[in-house]
């Protein structure tokens, strides 16, 4: 039964008509992603740690690499309650999903800033826990981090380079200008995506966290104003800079006149 109903919801989801989609037609990117979008609630109502990679790894090197039995490994962790190393209060909501590879680029000319194009698979395991318990919040941080460990780098078993994607942050380092190698193909792809931001926002009106292209410069603009109203709150009961300038000048020569024109009228009578 449970077959049978899985096969008639992805016969339902893969059929356009039921979306109303008509594929002769051009459609709008955001009824696009508005149809790819999950409408129901959220799988579990806790906190979470999100964890998710691209790999551009082949089915025979995931095989070689022991990245099923690994991902199995983990699941087990959160969902065996008969281990005895099964994490308290935890539970867990994991996608799988192949993607193109070489056969995703349709005549790319590297002028998208869509990433990691020649990706092969996509892995997102989120680990969701119950704040309630005591040390759950430790241990699915814990979980999260062995999984990126273990699952991506030069002994990855999922992938051999970081890759992310730029709607599924995780980690502590939410500052897209020092992180963004891990979200973009390249260097040169950053610093031209940078270029167009700086051109079209250059006050920085589209950028409202650190996790945006070219944040930075508003970030380093935000401080200077911070710092530029501190001082001229500390010294608005001074003389305006020109005008200091001539009073302190004023102020010296009257220091050193003032002497001579006292002794002045002295000099003169014992001439």
């Amino acid at each position: 039964a449970f077959i049978a109903k899985t096969l008639s919801f992805f016969k339902i989801i893969g059929d356009p008509a039921t979306l109303g989609f008509d594929d002769s037609e051009p459609h709008p990117i955001s009824w696009m992603i508005k149809q790819w979008t999950w409408k129901n609630v959220r799988e579990f109502p806790e906190p979470y740690h999100k964890r998710l990679f691209m790999s551009k790894a082949t089915g025979e090197e995931l095989e070689a690499s022991g990245w099923a039995e690994w991902t199995a490994e983990r699941i087990n962790d959160i969902e065996d309650s008969t281990l005895t190393a099964a994490l308290n209060g935890c539970k867990i909501a994991a996608q799988f999903m192949p993607y193109g590879g070489k056969n995703a680029f349709n005549d790319f000319d590297g002028k998208t800033a869509v990433a990691w194009r020649d990706s092969t698979a996509f892995a997102a395991m989120d680990v969701f826990y119950d704040d309630d318990r005591e040390g759950a919040i430790d241990e699915a941080l814990g979980w999260a981090e062995r999984v990126y460990k273990e699952g991506v780098g030069a002994d990855g078993k999922f992938s051999k380079q970081d890759r992310r994607l730029i709607w599924a942050p995780f980690g502590d380092n939410y500052d897209l200008d020092k992180s963004h190698l891990a979200y973009f193909d390249s260097e040169e792809v950053y610093q031209r995506i940078l270029a167009v931001k700086r051109r079209v926002d250059p006050t920085g009106v589209f950028t409202p966290n650190l996790f945006c292209v070219g944040a930075s410069d508003k970030r380093r603009a935000a401080e200077a104003k911070v710092e530029a109203e501190g001082k001229k709150e500390a010294t608005k009961h001074l003389p305006k800079k020109e005008k200091d300038a001539e009073l302190l000048a004023a102020r010296d020569k009257a220091t050193v006149t003032r002497p001579l024109l006292e002794q002045a009228p002295k000099m003169q009578q014992s001439a």
